[in-house]
């Protein structure tokens, strides 16, 4: 089974949110979430887990860039504020390491400049905190859906 793009055998709790590979056996999508503040990392790890995602958590940007080097992700959820830098700088590596990852960031401040250096790096979409866990959901799914339909369209290499 191919593990290289962000997506893993599901060994329990399908979720709805496991996808098939074309031998029909089962995956889990892979998310990073990396934000500083512990809370929000166990509320999303957490509820992304319960949605059928395999989670993985950093508070840093280093931390997060190790484990981008290290495992392939289908989806990487980035706070802007971390302690060691900003998570615009994480971005842009993370689109260097993984040009197809689905990049969604977050952060307490909206303003238009961050949000458009945001997506101008490669960010799907920028959500304003407190996010809704509906809304986060949603764009989650959405990320990661557009991501098997890359993989199975064979876009992803």
């Amino acid at each position: 089974m191919d593990l290289r793009h962000g997506v893993g055998p599901v060994d329990h709790h399908p979720g709805k949110n496991a996808g098939t590979t074309t031998s029909g056996a089962k995956v889990r999508a892979r998310v990073l979430v990396v934000d500083d503040e512990s809370a929000i990392c166990k509320v999303l790890e957490r509820y992304l887990s319960m949605e059928g995602y395999d989670v993985q958590t950093a508070s840093s940007v280093e931390a997060g860039q190790l484990l981008l080097e290290r495992a392939e992700f289908a989806v990487l959820i980035c706070d802007v504020r971390l302690p060691d830098g900003s998570g615009l700088d994480l971005v842009r590596r993370a689109r260097e390491l993984q040009p197809h990852l689905a990049i969604l960031v977050c952060s307490g401040q909206a303003d238009s400049q961050t949000q458009a250096t945001a997506l101008g790096n490669g960010a799907a979409e920028f959500l304003t905190k407190p996010i809704a866990l509906t809304e986060f959901g949603r764009a989650v799914r959405s990320a990661v859906s557009r991501r098997l339909t890359e993989l199975a369209d064979g876009a992803i290499m």
